[in-house]
């Protein structure tokens, strides 16, 4: 399908190319950035048959993308130049996550060279549409729509349903309905669910960090700033009162916290988040640039993940700052969760101390001075458990499992607990 997709893709951009008078095509393509090194072989062998078969059809001359060159990139190097070339963005310590349809693709830069790439499995698609699927009368009762638009509708379906939903009536919404919502509870339950996701993403960030410094490739003593984009950044302005999220939103500052957190480093002021404000443009228009002060651009391999959280791996012992650089054949739940618990906590003491209740709700269970209610966390974490054990054991470790750092599985099982008591009411 995809082949089939790029060959018309080439066929039109030829037709509207002659149309134009062009007689020669330089071609320039990115490539999702968890490929492996066999996927970037094969997909660099369609390009290099695609342009041999337009160059014959066509008669015009296609220059193919190649290995190597500034023509042929990962996404998040793409995605960083965009930031750095176009917007002009200072990429001396920063950390930029191109946010799309089922997976987050992070880069840290320091001194305008990358120093880690990596993909999660934890996107828009995780953090919106499983909780909304879980209580669909909230979106014909938010929305003004039909309740039977929604019900009994296939995943897949309804998915694609709430998805040109948003595109085309989000912005609107955002803006005109939201506030009137700020009291709703069912609304400040969903918003929290998002907001823990989010801020788990960023809190995955820190612990990063924290093995990179370690290994002395992060040398700077603070956190440091992030540029958000592609489609899922659209989510941000959920989580927001206003509509619109910017820098001086509350909940960037509860971000800016939870990279402080997970990493240890000292919290800068001017580390906000920055949200693009062309979502989904950022790959295309970075690929094109002529000149870049980034380094490291022709950079294919990916980093090996680091765990984020304390299990085993292949029957070993593996410490949270770890990378999982092995073939691996089996992940353990841990014994217990020391940094999601450590993650929820700092995320609620987050909410309080800077005084953005009104925004966030945090958990009527927590305490400042204690932490969560003992018994309420017990409960918790042993449903969380339960729920990332049956993932683990539905792993079956292919060479086209897409393996995923235990932190993130955590948190992702500790997502759908919670989601599930929200949906109970």
């Amino acid at each position: 399908f995809s082949r089939l997709f790029l060959e018309h893709l080439g066929l039109i951009v030829s037709a509207l190319a002659a149309q134009a008078g062009v007689q020669k095509i330089q071609w320039f393509a990115s490539y999702p950035s968890d490929f492996s090194q066999l996927d970037i072989n094969a997909y660099a062998r369609t390009w290099q048959n695609l342009t041999k078969s337009l160059q014959q059809f066509t008669g015009m001359t296609h220059i193919c993308p190649e290995p190597g060159q500034k023509s042929f990139r990962s996404e998040s190097l793409a995605f960083a130049q965009y930031f750095a070339d176009r917007k002009n963005c200072n990429l001396v310590r920063s950390i930029c996550i191109n946010i799309n349809e089922n997976k987050s693709d992070i880069s840290i830069w320091q001194n305008n060279s990358l120093i880690h790439q990596c993909s999660i499995y934890l996107s828009d698609c995780h953090l919106l549409i499983p909780f909304l699927k879980m209580r669909p009368a909230l979106i014909a009762r938010w929305f003004k729509r039909p309740m039977e638009e929604w019900s009994d509708l296939a995943e897949d379906k309804f998915k694609a349903k709430i998805d040109s939903l948003l595109r085309h009536e989000s912005e609107r919404w955002l803006k005109d309905d939201r506030p009137e919502l700020e009291d709703d509870k069912d609304f400040q339950g969903l918003i929290r669910l998002m907001a823990i996701g989010t801020a788990g993403i960023y809190y995955y960030v820190g612990l990063i960090l924290a093995t990179l410094v370690a290994e002395g490739k992060y040398t700077e003593t603070k956190t440091p700033s992030v540029y958000v984009g592609g489609n899922g950044s659209r989510l941000f302005h959920w989580l927001d009162h206003s509509g619109v999220f910017t820098r001086r939103s509350g909940i960037n500052e509860l971000f800016r916290r939870m990279v402080a957190n997970g990493s240890d480093l000292q919290e800068a002021t001017s580390s906000d988040t920055q949200i693009s404000q062309r979502p989904k443009d950022e790959v295309a228009c970075g690929l094109v640039l002529d000149k870049s002060k980034l380094r490291c651009l022709d950079r294919s391999a990916k980093d090996p993940l680091i765990a984020g959280e304390n299990c085993r791996i292949n029957g070993q012992n593996v410490s949270f700052d770890q990378r999982m650089d092995v073939d691996i054949n089996s992940i353990e739940e841990p014994p217990q969760f020391d940094r999601l618990i450590d993650f929820i906590n700092s995320f609620n003491k987050g909410i309080k101390d800077l005084g953005i209740q009104e925004e966030i709700k945090p958990f009527s269970q927590y305490h400042k001075d204690s932490g969560l209610e003992s018994d309420y966390a017990d409960i918790l974490f042993e449903k969380t458990m339960t729920e990332l054990h049956s993932t683990l054991i539905g792993l079956n470790y292919s060479d086209e499992t897409q393996i995923e750092p235990p932190f993130i599985l955590g948190l992702k099982a500790l997502l759908k607990v919670l989601a599930l008591e929200w949906a109970s009411g």
